[in-house]
């Protein structure tokens, strides 16, 4: 059944040799075959991580800074990629221009982050275009508008305290508050040095002024010494170089807390954003205010007069004057004048050789001591040692002109009335006539100067002496009761305007008789760059005072623009 032998033993060998391929194959595949570890728990003994010392929001003003005990802190700098495009686009610059105007192409790296643009949208009339624009601050904010009085524009809406054009007409800085109906006696904090990128309307905050923490609870002492800081500000706190480059600007930031803050001198570089301290004034008694800041031609001196305090709106306190000085750039000062001998100096001009052409507010007579000041060896030279009424400087020909009426003859220095003329390297004086006026106008193609003495009308003076009236017809003060003052010369023509009494602007050029064109009473009045169009302020009621402009063709009044009201002036600019 099983068939023979031999194939009985043949079937058992075959599967003997399956058994051996299911049992024995697979152990040696399993015998090469590279054993794999069983995973090992991972235990992590990570470094503690050091705590991240947070870095503050930085704010981009002068007051809030921390006091390095150095003289640089850093503001908010001038964008570059904002400013440069922006200001060849509107107005291509000479060369010499675009050096004082143009920030530098290399741009720092910036340690404070710059400020996010501003959500203030102009609101225009049209849009800005050209180069000549005439400025106007305002409790409202800034406006601008074309020389034909058209596309009044709203740069910024923060109130204007005072400001100051760059000479390039492309920047202005300026203080604000952000409340308009405050003033410097009311709430003598809270006000911001700012910077206005003229032409794309960008401001960036520059210092906070204020000195450290003043506020309404502040004693009086403090209140008062704050108030004072501020008013040098109408005075003349502000001022930018001839090139451009830099600004001069007062603050008391840095002041003792506590205790009632004198003011001191900051320099601000717009291209890189720095801010310096220039002036250390540490004089005795009072706290003092400068004012006046007044640039050298080359940039490397900056004059300034300082105050004990000003005159306050209604009080009889006057100006007390500390002195006034000239600093160079490493804050070395050298004094020019001392406050017990006037109420005031008056820089009427840099002179070459580093010297400076001076004079004193007397509180008697006006006017006085009338000299040169050699900054390098302190050496004076007297033109006119007393009072005088008024003068004027031509640059072009080294001459002072100098006026003496009865009032101020008779006084030390001024022994006689006259008109004298004086020049820079021969300061003896030469008498022109024997007539002294009470304000003098530099002349035309028809006569040298121009005097005028209220009851005399205005008179053209040769340089030979000789005096003839400037106008004909109705006299000055005829018996109609009209009563004229030269208001301006309208500007590249011989026509002046003159306010009158009755109340009311007249008309007339050189041998004409002025005739009455406007009746009303206006407040200042403003010649424009590039039309026959004159702008002045009038209150036509309750409103305030308002812009209005004037064609001389037809002399036929008109408003410029209804939504600005108390403006302070029309700056024309470049």
């Amino acid at each position: 059944m099983f068939g023979s032998p031999y194939a009985i033993l043949m079937q058992s060998n075959a599967l003997l040799r399956r058994l051996y391929g299911l049992l024995i194959v697979p152990m040696l595949l399993a015998a090469c075959t590279t054993a794999q570890p069983e995973p090992v728990p991972m235990i992590l003994t990570s470094t503690p991580r050091p705590t991240e010392t947070r870095v503050p929001t930085v704010t981009p003003i002068l007051g809030t800074a921390p006091n390095t005990g150095l003289n640089t802190v850093l503001a908010t700098p001038v964008p570059t990629y904002t400013l440069l495009p922006t200001l060849q686009h509107y107005d291509p610059l000479s060369a010499t221009q675009t050096a004082m105007a143009v920030l530098p192409t290399e741009t720092p790296a910036p340690t404070v982050p710059p400020p996010p643009q501003p959500t203030l949208e102009p609101i225009p009339t049209g849009k800005l275009t050209g180069s000549v624009l005439g400025l106007i601050p305002s409790p409202q904010g800034l406006w601008a508008m074309r020389p034909d009085g058209t596309q009044m524009t709203l740069l910024t809406a923060d109130p204007i305290d005072a400001i100051s054009v760059s000479p390039g007409g492309r920047l202005a800085v300026y203080l604000t508050h952000p409340d308009a109906s405050t003033s410097f006696y009311s709430q003598p904090y809270g006000y911001t040095v700012k910077l206005i990128t003229l032409y794309n309307d960008l401001t960036y905050p520059i210092a906070v002024i204020d000195p450290p923490g003043i506020s309404a609870k502040s004693s009086t002492a403090e209140l008062n010494s704050a108030a004072q800081a501020l008013a040098a500000y109408q005075r003349g706190a502000i001022a930018w170089s001839q090139d451009g480059g830099k600004v001069a600007f007062t603050a008391s930031h840095e002041a003792e807390p506590g205790k009632p803050a004198s003011s001191d001198i900051y320099i601000y570089t717009p291209s890189s954003g720095t801010i310096r301290r220039l002036t250390r004034l540490d004089l005795p008694g009072d706290p003092t205010y400068p004012y006046d800041l007044q640039w050298s031609p080359d940039g490397s001196r900056l004059f300034f007069a300082a105050a004990y305090n000003f005159s306050t709106p209604g009080t009889s306190s006057g100006t007390t004057v500390a002195g006034a000085w000239v600093t160079t750039m490493d804050g070395s000062t050298t004094q020019v004048a001392e406050g017990m001998v006037s109420s005031g100096e008056n820089l009427l001009a840099w002179l070459p050789g580093n010297a400076l052409l001076l004079s004193s507010n007397d509180p008697v007579c006006g006017e006085s001591r009338l000299r040169s000041v050699n900054l390098h060896s302190g050496a004076a030279v007297s033109f006119w040692p007393g009072c005088f009424a008024d003068m004027l400087f031509d640059r072009p020909l080294s001459e002072l002109l100098v006026s003496v009426t009865a009032v101020e003859a008779g006084s030390e220095g001024s022994p006689e009335e006259g008109l004298f003329l004086l020049r820079l390297n021969q300061p003896q004086p030469t008498l022109v006539t024997s007539t002294g006026f009470e304000k003098l106008y530099r002349g035309d193609n028809r006569a040298a100067w121009y005097g005028h003495n209220t009851g005399q009308g205005l008179v053209a003076i040769s340089r030979s002496g000789d005096l003839s009236p400037a106008f004909s017809g109705v006299s000055p003060d005829d018996q109609q009761g009209i009563l004229l003052q030269p208001l301006t010369r309208v500007s590249r023509t011989d026509q002046w305007l003159w306010t009158g009494e009755p109340s009311g602007i007249y008309h007339a050029a050189p041998g004409e008789t002025p005739q009455r064109v406007l009746d009303m009473e206006v407040q200042g009045w403003t010649s424009s760059p590039a039309d026959n169009g004159l702008y002045f302020f009038y209150s036509p009621g309750e409103a305030g005072l308002q812009l209005y402009g004037v064609r001389s063709s037809d002399w036929q009044p008109f408003p410029i623009d209804d939504r600005l009201h108390q403006p302070g002036s029309i700056r024309w600019i470049p």
